[in-house]
């Protein structure tokens, strides 16, 4: 596994984020951003409420980890990789292409919602290249 010093940086509505690159085994190059914020963390007084735009940043936003995941039961089975809980969960794992930003061509999407029945899991027990 090769992962470079800088990762890449691109320009969202919101901010510029930072990720990392990565060399499949097959040897595809790969980008990808972890625990990108796509709404205000739902605390306080937005609980329980739809979600909430995000104010824009003016620094670039570091995401090479997994952000919190849902406050849920400890599973002692469950490899949850040692992320803390938090109300503050919404974020995105986003993983694509190297330069996919840099041209016109279009990509399939995939969404995928790990397991756990709404009650346990993350997507940490998938690991950060296990989806490449």
């Amino acid at each position: 596994m090769a992962v470079r010093a800088q990762g890449p940086i691109i320009d969202l509505k919101d901010g510029k984020i930072e990720g990392k690159f990565y060399h499949t085994k097959k040897g595809i190059e790969t980008q990808y951003f972890l625990g990108v914020p796509y709404a205000k963390p739902p605390i306080g007084n937005l609980r329980f409420q739809k979600p909430v735009p995000l104010d824009r940043w003016h620094d670039v936003k570091v995401c090479r980890k997994f952000a919190p995941r849902a406050i849920q039961k400890n599973d002692p089975f469950e490899q949850n990789g040692g992320i803390p809980d938090s109300e503050n969960c919404l974020y995105l794992n986003i993983f694509g292409p190297q330069n996919a930003s840099n041209n016109k061509k279009l990509y399939p999407v995939i969404m995928f919602i790990h397991g756990g029945s709404c009650v346990n899991g993350s997507p940490v027990a998938y690991g950060d290249t296990n989806i490449c």
